[in-house]
């Protein structure tokens, strides 16, 4: 046993190592989507294993690179499976390891089998990133071996068109192949930025007076709802606070208009919105 430690002991670096820094994208999936195939093609090495046997991955690895000389992490997660929470204890630490990535990241780009199409577990997956308050951009992979009429269904199926969908850029990509990559990366980073903007008191009053004046705010209780000011409340999600003569007693809808006013104005797709009255 005192040999063992006395080896572990020289053996250790004698410097503690730097983790590498740099704006984190992590990537997340149902297993066999095409993750760790993307990230070896666009940082072109092979650093991750890649099998068409699902759950190859199963710990979130992180892969530094470098695009005009900005420094970027990916984060490689394991495939998230439909009853996770029941399955193997393997399983299961898997997702909490791809969740505890979803909070480090900046961004997430969730790649979807566009073979398969949306399913209920990819938008329960992405419910759970927007729940964390993390920007989210949806890839479909595997474009490559959709026909024309393939790529239709795929849009005009129910879950593709639901509002909740709607909300996020879609991108169409191959990982095989490499297509689509340029314009998937540059607009990631475009998200990361806005995602993490900060907006001044000012621009923010300037927004919601016009927001006013093109929809005045209805009476609530015969009392005519008055909105005061509004500012900014922090990152991920883009967090506003608006002040008002009754903030407990805002119809929902008027909310709603709101909310999709400052996203449209503010350029937020992809990007969630808390609006706290």
């Amino acid at each position: 046993m005192i040999d063992l430690r006395t080896f572990i002991k020289t053996s250790l670096p004698k410097e503690k190592l730097q983790a590498p820094e740099g704006k984190k994208i992590a990537i997340l999936g149902r297993p066999n989507a095409g993750k760790s195939t993307f990230i070896n093609k666009f940082i072109k090495q092979d650093r991750l294993i890649v099998s068409e046997i699902a759950g190859t991955t199963i710990d979130a690895i992180s892969i530094p690179f470098t695009v005009n000389d900005d420094d970027f992490i990916f984060i490689d997660t394991a495939g998230i499976r439909k009853g996770y929470r029941y399955a193997h204890k393997v399983e299961y630490f898997s997702y909490v390891r791809a969740m505890h990535s979803v909070e480090e990241c900046d961004v997430v780009i969730f790649i979807c089998d566009a073979t398969e199409g949306l399913v209920d577990q990819d938008l329960k997956i992405i419910n759970m990133i927007c729940e964390m308050g993390k920007p989210v951009v949806i890839a479909f992979n595997k474009m490559d071996l959709l026909s024309k009429k393939e790529k239709d269904k795929l849009y005009e199926s129910k879950r593709a068109q639901s509002s909740f969908v709607d909300d996020f850029i879609k991108l169409e990509i191959s990982s095989i192949n490499g297509t689509g990559f340029k314009r998937l990366f540059r607009i990631t980073n475009n998200v990361i930025d806005i995602a993490q903007k900060k907006y001044t008191t000012a621009a923010l009053n300037k927004l919601l007076n016009k927001f006013v004046l093109q929809s005045a705010p209805p009476s609530v209780g015969g009392r005519q709802l008055k909105l005061k000011h509004i500012h900014f409340g922090g990152i991920n999600p883009t967090t506003l606070i608006i002040h008002s003569n009754q903030d407990k007693k805002i119809p929902q809808n008027y909310r709603k208009y709101l909310e999709n006013s400052l996203r449209e104005a503010l350029k937020l797709q992809s990007i969630q919105l808390k609006l706290i009255f």
